[in-house]
């Protein structure tokens, strides 16, 4: 029996991370929307504040993402070598 290149593990990697980037982009347009901005008196912008929720939700689908590509990588990179193990 042969080992697939593209095996179970990395399609739900791809589903989490596709989800986690719409999940990603939802929160930060909602994030933006919710901002409380704060101008100085020549109308510059002083601050800028986001609804710590929708931020903190915002981090995590963010290195959510950042770690299903990671993995993805390294699976994709160690098929040779899973390949290798199974069929010894």
């Amino acid at each position: 029996m042969k080992l697939s290149q593209f095996d179970l593990y990395q399609k739900v990697i791809l589903i989490v991370g596709i989800l986690s980037v719409i999940a990603t982009i939802i929160v930060f347009l909602l994030m933006n929307a919710q901002a409380i901005i704060t101008y100085d008196e020549l109308g510059i912008i002083a601050s800028i504040k986001f609804p710590l929720t929708l931020q903190s939700l915002f981090s995590i689908f963010f290195f959510l993402n950042i770690l299903c590509v990671t993995w993805f990588i390294i699976r994709q990179a160690t098929s040779k070598l899973r390949e290798k193990e199974y069929n010894q």
